[in-house]
């Protein structure tokens, strides 16, 4: 017999923080992904019985809902270049001010270099480091086996690495 069905509290407690990441990712807007990330779990909640995922399902499901509506969100909006608010906090104050403007470079080096790849490549990056997920579960949100979406992934990294230039 399969897991019970857990609460949809519990799915809340368990998942919210993974969606956001991935929105974040996805989005590179909190305010945005904030929205996101409550819009997901509103329709996920109004849905939740009627369609009563697999518990082993719940993931993939939640995060095709947030995948559908940052899409969306995406579509909607004329300019997403705005920096992340958690990349541009401030490090801690024994930090020197010549490590502070690195720090800052390195961060929008980092951010541009997102904001290049494909969608494709940045949402395969999101689900696998925002979200913390497996390829199992990344496959069918992007319509690759497990094997593929591994290296899509590693390729989409590898991207990234490359556009992405570290100090020797």
């Amino acid at each position: 017999m399969g897991s019970p069905q857990p609460t949809f509290d519990e799915i809340y407690r368990d998942y919210a923080d993974r969606v956001f990441r991935f929105c974040m990712v996805l989005l590179r807007d909190p305010a945005a992904a904030e929205d996101v990330t409550a819009d997901t779990f509103i329709a996920a909640y109004k849905a939740y019985e009627r369609v009563a995922p697999d518990p082993e399902g719940i993931r993939p499901w939640l995060f095709r809902i947030a995948q559908n509506l940052a899409t969306d969100q995406l579509r909607r909006q004329k300019v997403w270049r705005r920096i992340w608010a958690s990349l541009t906090q401030l490090p801690p104050e024994e930090t020197d001010a010549e490590e502070v403007t690195t720090l800052n470079e390195e961060k929008q080096q980092f951010l541009d270099a997102l904001a290049s790849l494909k969608p494709r490549e940045r949402k395969l990056i999101g689900l696998r480091y925002g979200a913390a997920m497996s390829f199992r579960d990344i496959g069918p949100l992007v319509g690759l086996s497990e094997k593929h979406a591994s290296i899509a992934c590693s390729r989409a990294v590898r991207r990234l690495r490359e556009l992405v230039e570290v100090p020797e």
